[in-house]
This record gives structure tokens, sequence and C-alpha cells, in this order.
């Protein structure tokens, strides 16, 4: 019986010991026999386990083993720290086993070991143990790697006394301002609070503090570098807390740290900068003013309220601060929270400020423009004395509280662009958008929607409040789509692009089960799927069988595993290098409009290898936003019919659904022309035959509609309150994709589609029908999950036909934790709004609902919607849809954040609708005195 056979049954039994036992009585070639047998008995056991786990409960074993036997420090140190060995969430214990086996070689080669174990550490690391070990038998200092502090850190609070642990350990002077730096670190004391526990770090950092050992002095500082070094608040955490349980004195030592620390800093942080900094009086007026500033820009409304009251103590007791004052206040007068305009307003009155802050009144909201235009004194009340400026207001006939930003009316159209079919693109508040108007172009169309002549805003007193209103707001579409990528036309730029998709360092020969999709993460995932469909479009007239130069070119494509457009691609690139000939197969686990993308790729790679083959394919968008120019459309068909091929079917389908809305008549009378069969489908097509798409959603709740308790047999029951989407077509097309794309989509279950982000491109004409197939995936475990920024810049790049189910997807969005995330609806809905096509109505009705269920804040929304307002964006159907839904019952708690929603309605109403919002004027009628109430009045008040 052979070493390696002793050895691999005691594997297969878990004895560790013994395989340690036996690896000390090993020959030099039974070494190395054994060494080499061990990554194919891996790969044979990681086959039994799931990827989570490593290889399970042989991996004790196996570590002894390859420690024993592997001739290589290197190599040992590589074997021990394997993923695939230990598993992501497995833990060993085995550092005294593998620490005898090590103590056998030569001391040179132990220090190796120590420092390449140390080298590998990541965070909680089984290795650690074992690596701390050699470091104090060897005497080498610790590297400067993150991963031995972090590892330092995780043994340290494992301990019954940490002090003492600290205390005794030689390394403390040299890991402790380490643990200010390294990555990791704060993962694992971010649950720490209690000074006074003595098993964790912060309590063991305190008591050496007490005893002399540590320097509070040089703590504090460490903990003020941290935060100036930046981080989430997550990662800031324990330090803020160290901070605090040292118990700083007042002294002037981070003062002007401080003062960096609050206009970036995250709340936590700031707020103890704020605390030390307003115990301290020497501050000189510049110093004061870039505090207040700094503050009041910040959108935490608890310290920008604690900045205000900062500014009103410093200016009344010193008049030599009140022009930094004026400074600060002008940016409060742009803080989202009313309540802090409000108060910045009060205060300009109170210390008289008011003209020195006049010009930054138009970024109050229209009833606090009013209230402050009253602050001004008249010419009688100021003695008589004339002002210099503008003419008085009464000679423009405009008062301050007569305009607002959303006193807009239908404006000019500004035609940028016309189309070679001589629809001009463009749209207006009150007019309709061009289906064929690009929203990916390089610009944007600009929009006038305020008309006018261009008046200052005039004060009551006669004092110019300039910018109070523009006089004609434009209004222009973001670019949220990139633009076309120029067709690859050798084969070459075929590669090149897979090369610019992919990252090269993991196209390196791996072992089968290691294939990734090598993604680089820096690439828009819209250009990235704009260049699959040009890859795609390539790979047809360019990467012709039989061509010895393309397939040459073709054969340096590297690999990539994975049901993925990318990765089938990249398979048809070597089947056209190799000869080989595929059978057609479908992609596994595809689900919505995955199914149509995957078979698409799939179709052409079997198509690649046949004789048929089309010269062009139908369906390679011409535009960004998805849509293929019907001319376009009808020029390749004609090719295909001259080359007497067949179109492929998924194809000819996909070319179908990019098709705009609105055909011209001339291409129409083109496609009549056509002879083959897909040439009389796409003529019906453009002739009016595409099926009418209807779309609702329903809130479900244990199979019954939620706000109106019909009951819905049959469909899928859910145990709390879930948007579900009711699609149908008008009728049947016999074409089955489209079919399955046009009906109720199902239920997904675990996981959303892969591809989601590219679903609206699919399908540019029908966003509802992209929309309705993204919901199912919306909520998981009773909790709604946002939709991300790529999905919803497909929509923007909608040419019409948004509905319900477009409008809860993007306003799920808003549920998002990130402000940045859902400020991306904003950019969607500025390009709808500037095309026209913005489904205002919906959004709100939805916008109300999803607040309803508790699943949307109002707080998260009005921001977003509050800037739209700015641009001019007429938002009061919005407004008007949410409050329908909103407007509390009496004694019923109101939604947090309702009067901000009612205020944007003041500012942006249709005083002839404001009477159709249900409640709106029994609200207004209550008692109180509540901001709510205020707002209700004001707004009833316009009718």
């Amino acid at each position: 019986m052979s070493a390696w056979t002793d050895i691999r049954d005691l594997i297969d039994r878990h004895d560790a010991d013994s395989v340690a036992a036996r690896v000390a009585t090993l020959t030099a070639d039974e070494r190395r026999e054994v060494a080499k047998q061990l990554p194919g008995r891996l790969k044979e056991l990681r086959q039994l386990h799931d990827s989570w786990r490593g290889a399970g409960d042989h991996a004790e074993a196996l570590r002894a083993a390859g420690a024993g036997t592997i001739e290589s420090a290197t190599s040992v140190a590589s074997w021990l720290t394997r993923r695939g060995l230990i598993g992501a969430r497995e833990r060993v214990a085995d550092s005294g086993r593998l620490l005898a086996l090590v103590r056998r070689r030569d001391p040179a080669w132990q220090v190796t070991l120590a420092q390449e174990l140390a080298g590998r550490l990541r965070g909680r690391d089984s290795s650690y143990e074992l690596a701390a070990m050699l470091i104090r038998d060897t005497g080498i200092d610790p590297p400067d790697g993150d991963g031995f502090v972090a590892g330092w850190v995780a043994a340290c609070v494992q301990e019954r006394d940490v002090a003492a642990v600290l205390e005794a350990d030689p390394l403390l002077d040299l890991l402790l301002p380490r643990v200010f730096r390294a990555q990791g670190v704060a993962e694992i004391l971010q649950w720490e609070n209690d000074p006074a526990n003595s098993m964790s770090m912060l309590g063991g950092l305190c008591r050496l503090v007490e005893r002399g050992r540590l320097d509070r002095q040089a703590l504090l500082g460490e903990c003020v570098a941290r935060f100036l070094r930046g981080g989430t608040a997550l990662e800031l955490r324990f330090f803020v807390r160290l901070h605090h349980a040292l118990q700083p004195a007042s002294n002037e030592a981070f003062l002007r740290d401080y003062l960096c620390l609050l206009p970036v800093a995250p709340g936590p942080v700031a707020e103890l900068a704020l605390d030390h900094l307003r115990e301290h009086d020497g501050f000189t007026p510049a110093e004061l003013g870039e505090a207040w500033q700094a503050l009041l820009f910040r959108p935490e409304k608890k310290l920008a309220r604690a900045a205000l009251g900062w500014l009103d103590r410093s200016a009344r007791l010193s008049p030599s601060h009140r022009e930094e004052a004026a400074v600060a206040l002008m940016a409060a007068f742009a803080h989202p929270a009313y309540e802090l305009q409000d108060r910045a307003v009060r205060l300009a009155r109170r210390l008289g400020l008011v003209e020195a802050v006049s010009s930054a009144a138009h970024l109050l909201p229209p009833d606090l423009r009013r209230d402050f235009a009253a602050s001004f004194p008249t010419p009688e009340t100021a003695g008589g004395e004339d002002h210099e400026g503008p003419p008085h207001a009464a000679s423009t006939g405009l008062a301050l509280g007569d305009i607002s930003p959303g006193d807009v009316g239908p404006g000019d159209v500004a035609s940028s662009d016309v189309e070679p079919g001589g629809v001009a693109s463009g749209g207006g508040r009150s007019g309709g958008g061009s289906p064929d108007t690009d929203p990916g172009g390089v610009a944007a169309d600009d929009m006038r929607l305020a008309g006018g002549a261009a008046t200052a805003g005039v004060a009551a007193g006669g004092l110019p409040l300039t910018g109070v209103v523009p006089g004609n707001a434009e209004l222009a579409a973001p670019p949220v789509l990139p633009p076309m990528p120029p067709p690859l036309t050798t084969p070459g730029e075929i590669v090149a692009t897979i090369e610019r998709l992919t990252d090269p360092r993991d196209l390196s020969p791996m072992p089968e089960e290691w294939w990734l999709l090598p993604r680089r993460e820096d690439i828009d995932p819209v250009l990235e799927w704009l260049l699959i469909e040009r890859l795609m479009a390539a790979l047809v007239t360019v990467a012709q069988p039989g061509d010895e130069g393309a397939r040459d070119a073709l054969s340096r494509v590297g690999r990539v595993g994975g049901d993925t457009p990318l990765a089938w691609i990249t398979a048809a690139c070597r089947d056209l290098a190799t000869g080989h000939v595929p059978e057609f197969a479908m992609p596994t686990c595809a689900v919505g409009l995955d199914r149509l993308i995957m078979r698409r790729v799939a179709e052409l790679r079997r198509a690649l290898s046949r004789p048929g083959l089309p010269p062009v394919l139908l369906a390679t968008p011409t535009r960004s936003s998805g849509h293929v120019d019907p001319g376009v459309l009808l020029a390749r068909l004609e090719a295909v019919e001259a080359a007497g091929a067949e179109p492929l079917r998924a194809d000819l389908q996909q070319a179908l659904l990019r098709l705009p809305r609105r055909i011209d008549p001339a291409d129409a009378a083109r496609a009549a022309r056509l002879g083959s069969e897909a040439g009389r489908v796409v003529a019906g097509w453009m002739a009016g035959d595409r099926p009418r798409v209807e779309s609702s959603v329903r809130y479900m709740n244990d199979g019954r509609d939620h706000f109106t308790e019909a009951p819905l047999p049959g469909r899928v029951s859910f145990t709390s309150p879930v948007p579900w989407p009711d699609l149908a077509a008008q009728r049947w097309t016999g074409l089955d994709l489209i079919d399955g794309l046009f009906h109720e989509p199902q239920r997904y279950g675990y996981g959303r589609g892969r591809f989601a982000g590219w679903w609206a491109f699919v399908v540019p004409s029908d966003p509802e029908v992209a929309a309705a197939h993204l919901m199912p995936d919306f909520f998981y475990n009773g909790g709604l999950r946002s939709p991300g920024p790529v999905v919803l810049r497909g929509l923007a790049g909608a040419d019409g036909g948004l509905g319900a189910a477009c409008a809860v997807v993007l306003m799920s969005q808003l549920n998002h934790d990130d402000p940045g995330e859902r400020g991306s609806v904003g950019d969607v809905l500025l390009s709808l709004a500037a095309r026209g096509v913005l489904p205002g109505h919906e959004l709100g009705d939805h916008l109300g609902r999803l607040v309803r269920i508790e699943q949307v804040m109002v707080t998260r929304a009005v921001p977003v919607l509050r800037e739209l307002d700015r641009m001019g964006v007429d938002l009061w159907p919005v407004v008007a849809g949410a409050l329908a839904w909103l407007i509390p019952a009496e004694g019923e708690r109101p939604a947090a954040g309702l009067a901000d929603l009612i205020a944007l309605g003041v500012a942006g109403a249709h005083p002839d609708a404001v009477a159709s919002v249900p409640g709106l004027a029994e609200l207004a009628a209550r008692k109180g005195s509540s901001r709510m109430i205020k707002e209700a009045r004001r707004l009833v008040a316009m009718r």
C-alpha cells in the first residue's frame, strides 16, 4: 500500500491527528507524491460540498497533509489560505497541530511561511493564529497588511479580560496605531458600545488609559486622524464611540480638524465635531462662517438646526459676525427642510438681515417668499428714503407673492432635431413627444416651458429680489443613455470589443469549475448591452465561416463561462475558429424577457455554423433607446430576401418589438411590397396589426385586491400587500415569443432576471410590458426591492405608452436608502417630462398607494420632486394623485412629510383642479395649527 493510499484513507475518515502523525514518518519521495495528489483529491471532495463550505469536514485533514508534505513555504501558505479548502463560512481550529508540523522545518523556511501567511490574511481568517504563533516564534516584525491587524483585533476581543491581554502583548505598541488605519477592523468592532465591558476592545483601551499604559491625547489624535481619512458611518462607528468614551477635555488641539470634518463627514462624526466646536468661543468670524455654511449645506435637519441656533447666539452676542451670518442664512434658504427655511426667514428678520439676504429669496417656497417680502420696509416706513435699484413693484404689475416656479404656462417647443422621416423631436409640458426622438443622443432637446417677458422679482417695498422667477425656464433632458457605438467592421474589432467587455486577468486558463463571467465593473451596463448587440451583428456580417483571416483573429478570444450573452458570443467565436457545429440548446434559468435575449444569442450561435445564414440581423438597434428605424429594418429585410435566406425567428420577433409606435406611411407602403413571409409579417405590423397591450396594477393581499377588497381567484396570493400587474394583449399574434411577453407574467420566485436592466431595451415601444415583467421580483420577504438605475434608464428611452406598471417601477426606486440612488428617478422623470410623456397621474396614484402600504416614504420622495419642480416640471398631477390616497381621516396619523408634499402642491397647483382632490377641503377646515393643515388651507385658497 502506497503512502498516498494511507493518507487518503485518513483524510476520508476526517482523522487530522493521524494524518499529522503519518506525514511525519514519510520519506522525501513519499512527501512529494502526497503533495502531488492533494489538489486532485480536493477537487473531488469539493464536488460533494457547496462552494461556501469548501472541503467541509475534510478540511483539517487536508491542511495537515499539505503543511507536512508540500515543499515550498509559499505553496504551503497558498494551500492553507485557499478558500476552496476552508470555505467562506467554515472555521478550523488546528493551529497547534500545524505548528508542530511546521517546527520540523528549517528556521528560514518558518520565517518565510510566517511572512507569507501574514501577508495573505483577510479579516477573520482561520490562519491568523498560526501566523501569530510563527511571528512570535521567529521574532520577526508583523507585516504591514491589514489582514494581520484585523486578525489581531478579532483574537483580542475573544478574551475575557481584553485589557490584560493587550497589556501583556509585546505587539501592542506596534499594532495599535494600525488599528485606526486597517480595513476590516470596523466590521469586527462595530457592535461595541459599552466602555465598562471588560470583554470589548472599547473597554480594554479605556482601562489602559486609566492605568496610564496608553496616552489619552495620543488615542484622541488617532481617532481624529481616522475621521479625517473618511469612511462610512459604519466604518467610523467604533472610533466615534471610543472618542466619546475617552471624555476629552475642552482644548484647542483638534479644533481646526473638527472644522474640516463638518462638511462631508458622516452624521455621527459631524455631530461629535459640532459638540466640541460649540464649546469654544475664540473663533474668528471667517471660521464661524465656514462652520455654519458647512452644516447648513448638509441634508441632516438635526445638524442644520444646531447650526442656526449657534448662528443666532453668536450673531446676537457679536455684531462682527453679522456678515457671515447673512451668508449662512442664504445657504439655509436652499435647505430641503421647510421648517429650517422658515426658521432662517425668522432669524433674518430678528437679526435685521433681511436686505442682506434678499438675493437668495428665490430659493424659498412661495408662502415663505410672501412672508419674507412683508419684512421689507416701504419708502414710508424707511423714512422716505429712495432705494436704488429696479423700479417699484407697482410699476411692473407684479408682487412677490404673485409669482412662483410653478406659475408657468404652455410655451414654445424648440425643435432641435428633425428625423429623416420629417418628424420633429421634442415636446413640452403640454405637448406630445415624438416616438423617433432618441433620448440617448449626444445632445438633449431644449424645452421652453415658460413664456412671457423676463421680469425680475421685486418685493412689495421696492427692493430687488434677483432670481425669484427666471424669464424662460428651460427644461433639458439629461443624457441618461449613451450614444450608439459604431458598427464593428473587422474580426479584430470583434476581438477588441470582447476584451473591452472582459477583464483579461480572468481569461487566463483556469480549472473548469472556476469559470466565471469576467465582466468589467467600470463599464456602463447600457453601453455593455449596446456592444453585445454590435457583436451579434458583426458575427453575421464580418465573421463568415471559412474566412481564414477571421478564424485566426477569433482564435484569440478567451473562454467565458455561464449562461450569459457574452459567454454564448465567445462560444460562437470559438466555433467559427475551430469549425465546431453546436447543437441548439436554450440557456437554463431564463425568466421574463431574459428568454428572448438568450434565445437570440442561442439561435445565432447555431446559425453561424450552418448553411442558410442571413446576410444581416434585423433587430440590431439603431438608437440607444433600443428602437430600430423602420427604413433601416426594411433595407435589411430586402437584403435578406435578395440573398434567398430567411431571417432568424427570434431575431425577427425582436425587430418587430423594436419598431417605433408611429410609422411613416411611405415606410408602410414600402413594406407592403416585400414578398417573403417575414416581409408580410413586418408589413402587417407597420400597417397597424400591432396589438395594443392593456395593463393595470392591483395591490394583492391574501388573494384579494388590497384597496377594493375584490376577490382575485386563481391568482398568486400574498400575505402582505404587493403590486401585481395585469397584462393582456388585444389579440394573439401567432408569434410565440411576442405572445409570451404580451400576457400576464408569472411569479419568478427566488432571484430576479439576470439581465433585467436590459429588458426595457427589448420592448422600447411597450415599456409597460417591461415594467410588468419586472414587478414580480420587486417584493422579497415582504419588503420592496428597488429596481435600480439601469432599469430606470431603459424606461427613459420609451416613446410613450407609460402607465401604471411603469409608475410603480419608477416610484419603487424612491424606496432606496441611498439618496443618490433615489435621485436617479429624477433624471428619468426629467427626461420623460422633456419629451411630454410623463405619466403624472399614474405616478401620483401609485406613489400614494405605495406610501399607504408602507413601502415608500414621503420624506424620501419629496426632495426628488422638489428638484423637478425647481427645474420647471409640472408636478401637480403627481401631487394630486398622491394626495387622493394620503390625506388622513380625522384622528388618523398622517404620513411623515405629508406637509412638504402639500406645500409642493401649493407651488405648482392648477387652481381649477384643486377642488377635485378628495378630502382636501375637509382637511383645510379642521381645527388646529399644524403645518399640514396650514398648507392645506393655502392650497384650498388657490381655487
